[in-house]
């Protein structure tokens, strides 16, 4: 009787000490979400639905992410969901001062960088005395570039507009009614929305009753929990060799000129749009390569030539960063391993490029000049074959 005592008591014990670990994990888990912090490694789950948008930033919310050898990296939304640095989190948002507003998906939402290392941040301290505007927005594609710059930019004095193009999620979903599974806006060819207004899948809901997605939702598992901890396939491996995934291209022929696909030149229309509906205001389109074109020469070539080719038919100003071109650096020495988005030295190289872009004081001469200066880059680019 006496070793099933003891047994039953090391039992009791041991229950107590997991007993206050869950109570103490359940207490910290509420602590995060009472204080409004989302753990956005899944982000469009912790964005709130919007029936025209699909999914925007919960306006006045901290999200916080957590990735392997970065920590923990805080990302906070204004009054207008618009990303902003931490000390003017809490003010209220600007509406009279000259301002620049960059557009974009989660490179410049800024994705496990802190606010001052992001391309947004550290520009914003290179533009004088006036204000950034980041409408960057993870999952965000053209249709959404559009739609948010319509309902954004007429609250805000805006001076110029830059809209940061990624082609790897920019063109495959363009003209889609889902981002994976989440609903999203869909223009047709004359750039009208043809499936507004959207229902809201649940998909963000559903994950939440699903045995791994109550886990992967926990705001202390996501703060805490190393990548490594949480596997996964290394969909950015170096050691494999870099595929041709021509998102700007299709050949019609092998003896005849490739042509843009029909997505990508939708894509730019669509962005061209935002740049009509502004008149006034210098607008400038800047290409983002994903790690797989740095990595590729080719690719890299003809993407970069066919941009220039589409820019030039829609009368765009269209820069591509001489960071990707330069190749001084290893791929993974600017994209973040297993992820994708800049590390802070490829951070810090795009904010440079970016700030030819944006010149330090507004100057009406300067969109002129811009414009004249990307036209004869554009008539140096030929499409291959062309």
């Amino acid at each position: 009787m006496r070793p099933r005592g003891i047994l039953g008591r090391h039992l009791i014990n041991g229950a107590l000490v997991v007993g206050s670990v869950v109570i103490g994990l359940g207490i910290v888990e509420l602590t995060l979400r009472a204080l409004g912090i989302y753990v956005l490694r899944e982000v469009i789950s912790a964005h709130a639905f919007d029936e025209t948008l699909g999914w925007q930033p919960k306006p006045g919310s901290i999200a916080v992410r957590s990735k392997d050898t970065f920590g923990l990296v805080a990302t906070h939304f204004d009054h207008d969901g618009l990303v902003v640095g931490p000390d003017r989190w809490p003010d209220p948002p600007d509406r009279t001062s000259p301002s620049v507003a960059l557009i974009g998906d989660s490179f410049l939402e800024g994705y496990y960088l802190p606010y001052e290392q992001t391309p947004a941040g550290r520009l914003a301290r290179s533009i004088g005395d006036r204000q950034l505007l980041n409408l960057g927005v993870a999952g965000y594609g053209p249709e959404q570039y559009l739609l948010r710059a319509r309902r954004v930019l007429p609250r805000y004095n805006v001076m110029q507009i830059v809209v940061m193009f990624f082609p790897t999620n920019d063109v495959p979903f363009v003209g889609k009614d889902m981002f994976f599974d989440y609903a999203k806006p869909r223009f047709d060819e004359a750039l009208r929305p043809v499936n507004l207004p959207l229902v809201d899948s649940g998909v963000a809901k559903r994950r939440q009753f699903r045995g791994s997605a109550v886990l992967n939702m926990s705001r202390v598992y996501y703060l805490f929990a190393a990548d490594w901890l949480r596997g996964g396939q290394d969909a950015a491996d170096p050691t494999r060799p870099a595929f041709l995934r021509h998102f700007g291209v299709v050949p019609r022929q092998p003896d005849q000129a490739w042509q843009p696909i029909p997505e990508f030149r939708l894509a730019m229309r669509l962005i061209a749009a935002i740049r009509a509906e502004n008149p006034s205001v210098r607008f400038d389109v800047v290409y983002v390569a994903s790690p797989f074109e740095y990595a590729s020469d080719a690719e890299r070539r003809i993407n970069k030539q066919i941009f220039f080719a589409v820019c030039s038919d829609l009368a765009l100003a269209c820069h591509y960063p001489a960071m990707f071109d330069a190749g001084q650096h290893d791929v993974w020495d600017l994209y973040i391993p297993r992820d994708g988005h800049f590390t802070a030295l490829g951070s810090a190289l795009f904010a440079d490029d970016l700030a030819r872009v944006v010149p330090a004081h507004d100057d009406g001469g300067d969109r002129i000049a811009a414009r004249r200066s990307n036209r004869t880059m554009m008539s140096g680019s030929q499409p291959p074959g062309g």
